[in-house]
């Protein structure tokens, strides 16, 4: 039940609350269909209705085509309550159900006709009758929200607790469905708070899973009587179903009220209600919300280790990452799953949640979010892969200073990230371009051992010239930089088997001490042939990825990164097509060298 990957995605809660939903469905047609009479029989009843005369000389034993009695059609052709109690002294029986399985009383209350309700309980029907779904008049009149039906059945000693054939109280549908006049009454005649459905849920869980906050006061203030703590079968406390849907109102009613919620609460499946509000990505604030809890924890750890960051990347929340970022998630906990036939355990940061299901975007960046630069110990390079994969170090190959980038050993144990590091030599070991980072070596005995042997570029990178060292860069000398990139990607784009980059960014351009560039770190990069299953677009262009140490920044604002008043408008101009959002309108890497 640990393994959150593995899960079905619908709990045995949802299939029930399914099925319920559906069974209600099944009610309403069911009623809809004994309410539907043809034209001419119902104008003829109408007739009866409307004239004593009529009235008088109808046959007692009458039975429509739908099985309705008289008492039946009494409530459907504007039947009166003398019409009620004139048959039910000349002996009609109030039990007598249609073929839809529905009584006189049922259709009444079902329409809302309070008068005939009155009429048929003061003539003797059963208020406690069953028919279709073992649903009793309460039960129909409480799934219209009929309150003014509800309130003549309970003062006529409806019991206000019986189960339907989904095992629902009247309270039950009343919080389902959100009717707060209903639920007051009910309350008001002793309803049972706690009383449990087929699946552990009280009318508490239902209401927060559908947010209606004015019901969920109602059974609060109930005298204190309600546990607010209660769980189902799954475990699940009513804070778990408000947070997983995205019901911030709700989360703040049950935590800021002097109820003793639990906010730490967890299911079965080791979860949080913050485990959940991460997974389903409904809401920030509420996140915020809850994180901001004493008893909360943005670090807690279900069962096989995963995180609120972890759903959050594996279902693509890349606003609700960053936020969880800032907030002091720690990208670098493990999952674990323990489902390997070998026995070991497949431990898994976030990062790799988020590459496993193509998040490319939420993948850049937690490679790029705020590593401290003491973290590299190449100081020479600004490794993005430095807070995820591993770090570069400067080192010496038959007698040639290389850079050596080494692979963090306890997170190659999954076959995910070994695919990451095979790709990625298999890419660099056949090109060969003066603007592509030459490929020496690599490691592949060990995954433990995993490194990647390139070139020592002695300049660094871009990014640690421009916002580490704060070196200011004539015009020039950009323009060889820009027409470095553009001819790197132009040969990588051009190939036999084309490749896509996907992370070009300040980080991966390094610099020669001549003032040189090449394209490096291939991470992230592809076989144009396999971009099918990676949903990106077929010509991604130099500057289709904005540079990804801002990118996560500027999706979460909606905004681009600023043009400095300084660029030429002419570079401007290339800029804003470069970034164009429809890909055939962007500057090939042809011409993009061309306009250089």
């Amino acid at each position: 039940m640990g393994n959150y990957k593995s899960r079905p995605t619908q709990t045995c809660t949802d299939e029930w609350k399914k099925k319920v939903s559906e069974s209600y469905s099944v009610i309403l047609e069911k009623l809809d269909d004994d309410l539907r009479i043809k034209d001419k029989e119902y104008s003829e009843l109408k007739h009866v209705f409307s004239s004593d005369e009529a009235f008088n000389k109808v046959n007692l034993n009458y039975r429509s085509e739908a099985g309705l009695s008289l008492l039946h059609l009494c409530c459907i052709c504007s039947g009166n309550k003398s019409h009620i109690r004139t048959l039910m002294l000349k002996g009609l029986r109030a039990s007598r159900l249609s073929r839809n399985g529905f009584t006189a009383l049922h259709l009444a209350a079902y329409t809302d006709n309070a008068e005939l309700v009155t009429a048929l309980l003061h003539g003797g029907a059963d208020v406690q009758q069953v028919g279709y779904g073992a649903l009793t008049a309460l039960h129909i009149a409480t799934i219209e929200g009929h309150h003014e039906a509800v309130d003549i059945l309970l003062q006529h000693g409806a019991y206000v607790n019986v189960q339907d054939a989904v095992f629902f109280t009247p309270l039950h549908i009343a919080a389902y469905y959100g009717h707060d006049q209903v639920c007051k009454l009910l309350l008001k005649f002793g309803a049972d708070v706690n009383v449990s459905g087929e699946v552990g849920d009280r009318p508490l869980h239902l209401a927060a899973a559908k947010g209606f906050l004015n019901v969920i006061r109602l059974l609060m203030e109930d005298g204190g009587q309600v546990d607010v703590n209660a769980q189902d079968n799954e475990d699940h406390v009513p804070l778990h179903f408000c947070a997983r849907f995205g019901h911030h109102e709700v989360v703040r009613f049950l935590l800021q009220g002097n109820f003793n919620v639990q906010p730490h609460s967890i299911n079965i499946y080791g979860d949080t209600p913050l485990h959940l509000a991460c997974t389903y990505g409904k809401d920030i604030d509420m996140v915020k919300f809850l994180i901001n809890q004493n008893a909360v924890s943005v670090n807690h750890q279900g069962r096989d280790g995963h995180t609120g960051l972890h759903s959050a990347c594996f279902h693509g929340h890349i606003r609700l990452v960053q936020f969880l970022l800032d907030s002091g998630a720690d990208m670098n906990l493990v999952a674990s799953d323990p489902s390997r036939s070998s026995g070991e355990k497949d431990e898994q940061t976030c990062l790799m949640w988020a590459y496993e299901k193509g998040h490319d975007a939420i993948v850049t960046l937690l490679k790029h979010y705020k590593r401290p630069l003491e973290d590299s110990p190449c100081n020479e390079y600004s490794q993005p892969a430095g807070g995820s994969f591993g770090k570069v170090y400067r080192g010496k190959c038959r007698n040639k200073i290389v850079a050596i980038k080494r692979y963090r050993a306890n997170t190659y144990c999954s076959k995910s990230d070994t695919d990451m590091f095979c790709r990625e030599v298999s890419i660099l070991c056949r090109l060969n371009h003066p603007c592509v980072i030459p490929f020496v070596g690599a490691c592949l005995d060990d995954p433990s051992q995993f490194a990647i042997v390139t070139q020592y570029v002695s300049g660094g990178s871009l990014f640690s010239l421009l916002h580490e060292q704060k070196r200011l860069i004539d015009l020039q000398s950009k323009l060889i930089i820009a027409i470095d990139v553009a001819r790197g990607m132009e040969y990588l784009h051009n190939l036999t088997q084309p490749i896509i980059h996907r992370d070009l960014n300040s980080h991966n351009i390094l610099l020669y001490e001549d003032g040189h560039a090449v394209v490096a770190d291939f991470g992230e990069s592809r076989f144009l042939l396999s971009m099918d299953e990676d949903n990106m677009t077929k010509q991604p262009g130099v500057y289709s990825l904005i540079v990804s140490a801002a990118a996560a920044d500027m999706a979460y604002h909606h905004i681009r990164p600023p043009i400095g008043y300084s660029i030429p408008k002419p570079l401007t101009a290339l800029l804003m097509r470069g970034w164009n959002v429809c890909p055939e309108v962007r500057e090939t890497d042809a011409l993009l060298i061309k306009s250089i």
